[in-house]
């Protein structure tokens, strides 16, 4: 028997690092991870970029700025 996840009903916010880890520069991917996100989510996917490489996400101006974002949007009941 084979599972299937059902799909989740909702809006997504998807923090995405701009900066490539080892050079320093702005990642370039062949297709952006929010848009893969799409797929399996019943609802929006916004995108908020964040100027860091992935593994300094939670560094502490980083992680103020994800902290705003996500206070925004739980007290505002609406996008940033």
């Amino acid at each position: 028997m084979e599972f299937t996840s059902p799909v989740p009903r909702g809006d997504l916010v998807f923090f995405c690092a701009l900066l490539d880890q080892a050079t320093r520069e702005r990642r370039k991917g062949e297709v952006e991870l929010d848009v893969m996100w799409r797929k399996f989510i019943d609802g929006t996917v916004k995108r908020i970029e964040i100027e860091c490489a992935h593994n300094e996400m939670m560094w502490s101006e980083n992680a103020a700025e994800i902290g705003r974002y996500v206070n925004k949007y739980l007290s505002e009941e609406k996008w940033p």
